[in-house]
């Protein structure tokens, strides 16, 4: 059996300038920082990633899109990225002149992207892992309890 952890859509924008993610937002005060784990692992590889146009929304006219339908249906990070037609500011400057984007850009985005992801696993597996070694920990505390030690 195969668990699906992430789900990334791939756009291109005619509006706005570099890539940027659009993601479905949680109420859950633990899937917070989880949901931020791939914006922030991007935007550190990534020069033309913007992290000022990165968005969690519900809104209603995108309630078709394929992040917010297999959000409903799958229970892990939907993503849809977003990559400029046109060019990129890079590091997010907002007085830097645009770059435009080439073949070559996009493929470099697309590394990135494998490395972000990358990174996003390692975090699950590590948070698992700790959470495995707190419940343990926890376990045999109660057990010592138990047996009056």
């Amino acid at each position: 059996m195969v668990d699906i952890v992430l789900y990334i859509d791939i756009h291109a924008h005619s509006q706005k300038t570099n890539s940027f993610l659009y993601g479905n937002p949680s109420n859950l005060e633990n899937h917070k920082d989880r949901k931020l784990w791939l914006p922030y692992a991007l935007s550190s590889v990534a020069d033309d990633f913007s992290l000022a146009y990165t968005q969690f929304n519900k809104d209603a006219d995108k309630e078709g899109t394929g992040r917010r339908a297999m959000g409903s249906v799958l229970s892990c990070e939907c993503f849809t990225l977003e990559v400029s037609f046109f060019s990129y500011r890079p590091s997010d400057s907002l007085t830097a002149k645009p770059i435009p984007y080439l073949s070559c850009k996009y493929e470099s985005l697309g590394e990135h992207l494998c490395l972000a992801v990358k990174s996003y696993v390692e975090s699950l597996r590590n948070e698992l892992s700790l959470s495995l070694v707190n419940t343990i920990n926890c376990l045999l505390k109660k057990t010592k309890q138990l047996r009056g030690l």
